[in-house]
């Protein structure tokens, strides 16, 4: 995420449950991709390409982290009520 001349990368643009353990690999991915669109394009052009690459992926990502807690969750109900 961009605002201005502030560029969000990893968990602070986009947060990820920390079941999944992806938001250190989402931060490299920002950057590794970031920088390569720096090497090619104008900084606006970069950041504007940027978003739009990343915006997909990372909805992806989290969408299946949320699901995985969601589960994670319910089994540690079932497990508790098992355990009685």
């Amino acid at each position: 995420m961009a605002f201005g001349r502030i560029i969000w990368i990893g968990n602070a643009a986009h947060a990820m449950t920390p079941n999944w353990g992806h938001g250190g690999g989402q931060a490299v991915e920002d950057a590794v991709i970031l920088a390569g669109l720096l090497n090619r394009h104008s900084l606006a052009d970069a950041l504007e390409i940027y978003e739009k690459a990343r915006i997909a992926r990372t909805r992806k990502i989290a969408g299946i982290s949320n699901r995985i807690e969601r589960v994670a969750r319910q089994l540690s109900k079932a497990t508790k009520y098992c355990m009685l």
